[in-house]
């Protein structure tokens, strides 16, 4: 006779009576019988209602209840699987600034401040000081974004930020932006011109330098023998974080070009 389930309509009288058929079946002599059916019995024996479910007994090969501890089982179709807990890496292109709320922003680190990236990030800053602002006088000072394809958990192709550049006296905020990619192909940078120059730098481990420009902007591609790309691109207005732009920059793009060159540029 098939075992069913007792459902929840079901009187205390039928319940009991389908229990007492249940734990026959399961206490009978045929061994492999009852081999077979102890398990599926178990996990069919209602011990009573508990927060609207039922309350399940395990019984072991002796027909006494199981002392052991339970295990969690995932029945396809269910809906019961155990999620897991290993967080999946996201990764593509990633962009954020102050005030955005990102992803790392909602878990109280922003991405600039994560300790996978933030000292690369500081280490263009530093770069870009010493070579277009040697007095310190102008480049913001604190990282307050991230210009990124890939991410730290699956590698990034290129990285980046983009600085405030004060002039004083002067009410306008303009912008020095920096990225490193692993190829020219995947520069940022690289894709904001459609027309670039090539130029003779003649300095070491540069392979090919490229310069561009429209306005006021102006921006340098240079491509290391090593095979990473450095761009870097200076406009007078830092757009979204300034209305006003600044009146120039102290540098030619001569000198963008032999920064975008010092072989201290690297990916984290």
């Amino acid at each position: 006779m098939d075992q069913q389930i007792p459902e929840r309509r079901l009187s205390d009288e039928a319940r009991a009576r389908r229990r007492t058929e249940l734990m026959e079946a399961i206490t009978a002599d045929d061994t492999r019988t009852r081999r077979w059916l102890a398990p599926v019995a178990a996990a069919a024996v209602v011990a009573g209602l508990v927060g609207g479910g039922y309350a399940v007994t395990r019984l072991g090969d002796n027909g006494a209840p199981d002392q052991r501890p339970e295990r969690s089982l995932d029945v396809a179709g269910s809906g019961t699987a155990t999620p897991s807990t290993q967080p999946t890496p996201v990764c593509g292109d990633i962009t954020a600034e102050e005030p955005e709320q990102s992803m790392r922003d909602r878990a109280a680190t922003p991405l600039w401040r994560d300790p996978a990236v933030a000292p690369s990030l500081q280490s263009y800053r530093d770069i870009l000081v010493r070579h277009l602002d040697p007095r310190d006088a102008h480049l913001e000072r604190r990282v307050t974004n991230i210009q990124a394809g890939g991410s730290p958990e699956c590698g990034f192709d290129s990285l980046g930020t983009k600085l405030g550049w004060n002039v004083a006296g002067e009410d306008g905020l303009g912008m020095v932006q920096v990225e490193v990619s692993t190829s020219r192909r995947d520069s940022q940078v690289g894709m904001t011109f459609d027309v670039w120059d090539g130029v003779h730098s003649g300095l070491p481990g540069v392979e090919r330098a490229e310069v561009a420009g429209d306005g006021d902007r102006m921006a340098v591609l240079v491509t290391r023998s090593d095979g990473l790309a450095v761009g870097i691109l200076a406009d007078p207005l830092f757009g979204n974080n300034a209305v006003t732009p600044v009146s120039g920059f102290e540098f030619t793009i001569h000198d963008l070009v032999a920064t975008a060159a010092d072989p201290e540029f690297a990916l984290p």
